[in-house]
């Protein structure tokens, strides 16, 4: 035997005595335990309930969340949910997974039934449509109390006096208090289960930044209780306060008026006052809390000014407020005609929409406005012009109580069809009084060298068409019915060429019984 084989064999029976001379002596040693790398294997740790779903009421809602395990290929989850055990689960919501760096997964139960309780249960899927079991999960359960509606945002309150519905599920009785144990409660009854109940609580005087706790619970005299809704509140009365026609411009208030009227979230307010500045103020007269401050007058000049505003709340304690406002001049006015993409009309009246802080508008199809008047701003609206065919300009101008706009402009293309009428007035939709004679207006069109042979317009009075003229421009009177109630008319218009060739338009109206 070589030398380097009976070192070989010496090793090996070195390194087996220790062995060998533990089991002699009778010593044994313990096993690690096993290492479980998946949480959803039923022998591992969390017995295959990998997800570990956790359900608990917040306010009105339920808020169900459980253990997202990353870099484990889950693509979506399936949230079952149910009110009675005894029955099968129903699907609430399947939600994919759009991000793969949480440990934490939660959805919302909005509104759930109030005064159950409600169980939940979650299923994983991958994307290969490999799925958890949900038969080693453990469901989630939460009891809902009944519903309370404030109308508030974020759980803010502007007025010590809180107008809440409440929604209960079970019991003929609700009360309401700022404790748990209903010390002073206020006790309403209720119709039927599912019924609203309507509460005001007064929560007495408070400090800006109060903080405090509401409390609500259906009952029975025979013993029941429901679960107790708990939220908590905190004070902040901050009356918002709009310029109405204004629109924000970074830290100000651009207005087309000098004289304003003022937006105001009156809840909590019982008086206020307004002034120019901080001074003025402090000696302004107080007036009753109101939705809206009329005629608030600015100074004549187009910096920025201030309204200072100063609201006395309910509470009992005062909130101001300061409104940086100044003139719009109207330098980003505009318009733009309502035209298809290839911006071709075979109508002299088009709409137009205007961008633009104004009290008035005037367009025409032409540079110079004289003669042309001012009429009160709307958008959506329309304009006419003249039917010459070929590129049409159309101008546009605005002006408030400030200044009148430089003069915008949009552009279009006007074509006469070989054979063509419509309206011109009135427009289609339009609401008019019966009883009074209006002018019905139009225009025709013919082709090149053809000869207009009649228009004929139906007043929808049952007699059809009556022939008017033979004119491109035409107009006609009409006496309008006396209805009682609105009623929908259809007017209709004829135009029959020399060569017997005939077009045809329609539009609808609305007659109105006559005002009183």
């Amino acid at each position: 035997m070589s030398r380097t084989r009976t070192l070989i064999i010496a090793l090996v029976l070195a390194a087996l005595l220790p062995a060998v001379l533990a089991h002699l002596t009778g010593c044994e040693r313990t096993p690690d335990d096993p290492v479980y790398g998946n949480p959803f294997d039923p022998e591992s740790p969390e017995g295959g309930d990998g997800l570990q779903v956790r359900a608990e009421v917040v306010g009105n809602n339920i808020k169900v969340s459980w253990t997202h395990h990353r870099n484990r290929d889950i693509a979506e989850y399936i949230l079952d949910h149910r009110t009675d055990q005894t029955v099968e689960w129903t699907n609430l919501v399947d939600t994919l997974l759009n991000e793969d760096n949480m440990t934490l997964f939660e959805l919302w139960h909005e509104l759930p039934e109030p005064n159950r309780t409600h169980y939940y249960i979650v299923q994983a899927l991958t994307a290969d449509g490999e799925f958890s079991l949900t038969g080693y999960a453990t469901p989630a359960a939460a009891s809902a109390p009944p519903l309370v509606f404030a109308g508030l945002t974020n759980s803010e309150i502007p007025s010590r006096y809180l107008d809440l519905k409440i929604v209960t599920g079970e019991g003929d009785s609700i009360r309401v208090a700022d404790n748990p144990g209903f010390t002073g409660a206020v006790v309403v009854p209720t119709a039927a289960p599912g019924d609203s109940a309507y509460v005001t609580w007064d929560y007495g005087l408070h400090a800006a930044g109060d903080t405090f706790r509401i409390y609500a619970q259906s009952f029975t005299d025979g013993g029941y209780a429901s679960d107790v809704y708990d939220s908590k509140l905190t004070v902040k009365f901050e009356p918002e306060v709009e310029v109405l026609g204004g629109v924000s411009a970074g830290t100000s208030i651009k207005t087309p008026y000098v004289v304003n009227d003022l937006v105001i979230d009156s809840r909590g307010v019982e008086q206020m006052r307004f002034a120019a500045d901080a001074a003025a103020l402090a000696t302004a007269p107080w007036i009753p809390g109101a939705d809206v401050h009329e005629d608030f007058v600015l100074q004549a000049t187009p910096n920025i000014q201030s309204i200072w505003c100063e609201f006395q709340g309910d509470f009992g304690f005062d909130y101001t407020k300061e409104l940086q406002v100044r003139a719009d001049l109207l330098t980003s006015a505009g318009i733009a005609l309502m035209l298809p993409t290839n911006r071709v009309t075979t109508h002299t009246r088009v709409g137009v929409i205007s961008s633009a802080a104004a009290t008035e508008m005037r367009f025409t199809d032409g540079p110079d406005f004289t003669g042309v008047p001012w009429r009160p701003f709307a958008t959506p609206d329309s304009v006419d012009f003249t039917g010459t065919p070929g590129p049409v300009m159309i101008y546009g101008q605005f002006r408030n109580d400030w200044t009148d706009s430089p003069v915008v402009t949009d552009s279009l293309i006007f074509t006469l069809l070989p054979l063509d009428i419509y309206f011109v007035a009135p427009a289609d939709g339009a609401q008019i009084e019966g009883g009074q004679t209006f002018e019905i207006s139009g225009r025709a069109a013919a082709a090149d060298g053809v000869l207009v042979r009649s228009v004929e317009v139906d007043k929808g009075d049952g007699l059809g068409y009556n022939g008017i003229t033979n004119q491109m421009n035409w107009t006609t009177d009409w006496s309008v019915p006396v209805v009682t109630e609105a009623t929908q008319l259809v007017l209709r218009a004829r135009v029959t060429d020399e060569n017997l060739e005939t077009a045809t338009s329609a539009i609808t109206v609305t007659v109105l019984p006559p005002a009183d």
